[in-house]
Parts: C-alpha cells; sequence; structure tokens
C-alpha cells in the first residue's frame, strides 16, 4: 500500500499542533511546502554522519580498466570494499588521506587493486583505488547509503519502515514548532527521544579488532597476488 511523503507531512503538521487533528482539517499549501522543506532538512543532516540511518546496505559497480577515481552517489560511510575475479573475492585495504596521496608509488600499473581510500563529496563519496584496475572487475561497496531529497507525491512505502517514519513524523514535527515558534506536544517528545536512543542501536559500528605485527608492518600480500604471477607486489 501507498505511503506517499504528502501523509508524512499531514501527520506531522497535526502532531505538532500547527494544524487541528480534527477530521477533514487539512493543512494549507504553503504549510506543505514549508513542512517539505523541512522534512528535507532533516534527510540532508541524516546524512552528515549516518548515526540515525539504520540499515547497512550493499551495492556493486563495475571497474574501468585504467580508471582511479569512481564517485559513489549518496555513499555516506564506506564500510567494506572488495572486488570480484571470476567467484573468488577479494578485500581491499583503507589507506590514510597522507599515505595514499603522498606515499611514493608507481603511477603508470593497471593491476589487481589491493587499497583504497575514500572522502566525502557533494554528492556522496570519492574512492580511489590503486592499483588502477587491469580488468572490468566487478566491485561490491558495504556501507551506509544516504536518502534522497522528496517530492510530495514520493511514495516512501518501500522506503522507511514503519518505525523510521514514525521517527520521521516526530522530527518533522519538532522541526515545525521551532520553525513556527511553537511548543512540541510533551507527549510527542518524549516519544522522538526514546526512538533517537533505540535507532542508535540497529546499526552499531563492527568493532573487530585485527592484529598489527609491530615490527613487520603491514603486508598486503593476499590470494590475489599470490595466485596471478603476472603484475607487480607491493610491499610496504
Amino acid at each position: 500500500m501507498a505511503y506517499l511523503a504528502s501523509e508524512l507531512l499531514i501527520k506531522a503538521l497535526r502532531t505538532s499542533g500547527l494544524v487541528s487533528a480534527d477530521i477533514g482539517n487539512q493543512p494549507s499549501a504553503p504549510q506543505m511546502v514549508s513542512a517539505l522543506f523541512l522534512l528535507n532538512e532533516i534527510i540532508s543532516q541524516l546524512n552528515i554522519n549516518g548515526a540515525l540511518l539504520p540499515y547497512t546496505t550493499t551495492t556493486d559497480i563495475d571497474l574501468v580498466v585504467g580508471q582511479e577515481k569512481y564517485e559513489i552517489p549518496a555513499l555516506i560511510e564506506l564500510q567494506v570494499l572488495t572486488f570480484y575475479l571470476d567467484s573468488i573475492r577479494f578485500q581491499l585495504y583503507n589507506d590514510g588521506r597522507a599515505d595514499y596521496f603522498g606515499s611514493p608509488r608507481a603511477d603508470n600499473i593497471n593491476s589487481l587493486p589491493y587499497k583504497y581510500h575514500v572522502e566525502r563529496s557533494p554528492s556522496g563519496s570519492t574512492i580511489w583505488l590503486y592499483f588502477k584496475p587491469s580488468q572490468e572487475f566487478p566491485l561490491q561497496i558495504t556501507g551506509l547509503f544516504g536518502y534522497t531529497p522528496l517530492i510530495i507525491s514520493t511514495d516512501i512505502s518501500a522506503m522507511f519502515d514503519e518505525f523510521y517514519r514514525k521517527f520521521l513524523r516526530l522530527q518533522l514535527a519538532e522541526s515545525i514548532c521551532n520553525y513556527y515558534n511553537l511548543s512540541m506536544p510533551t507527549g510527542s517528545a518524549k516519544d522522538l527521544m526514546m526512538i533517537k536512543d533505540q535507532l542508535k542501536y540497529i546499526n552499531v559500528p563492527d568493532l573487530s579488532v585485527q592484529a598489527e605485527n609491530m615490527l613487520g608492518g603491514r603486508s598486503f600480500l593476499n590470494y590475489a597476488q599470490a595466485t596471478f604471477r603476472n603484475g607487480f607486489i607491493p610491499t610496504s
């Protein structure tokens, strides 16, 4: 069953108290426009660091031979990056900004990628790969992907679970109250605080640790380099 963004706006306006909850009482067109603007501000704020985004998702792209830089729309936080060669999956390792852009390396080699660097960009995130791919490897990106702006007629039933629609309704009601200099109803304010606390525990960070060799540094030798003999094997 469709659940349009307009329905969320109307419910939030009523929750805020700006519009009466009486049956048949509808918000004005200017109120709906303001509410939509505030809702998209909330979505933009959620995309800052992904702290209240509920789910980790995975997307696939095909790498381009010799291309180092890739723009990934809506990617907020990259958690795992892998590529496939036939049916074998290989993990790429994250390199910090100074190491990736500042360390000595040969830039004219196309081979099996083994490390990456990621930076936020206005549309999402940008990923750099080294080595530049020698084939059109399928790249699998796992992480937090943000939401895109809504319009009145957007069907959000498949975008947001019911509990997340409630969160957006309450968060929008609070923003409406702030915008119109109103007091947020006490019960709704408590509900919003409770659901925010619950959302923090849906998608907790992966706190697993990996042992490092304090004497030898990190080695990037993996099954890809060991199996496919052609190419350059990096050392650290």
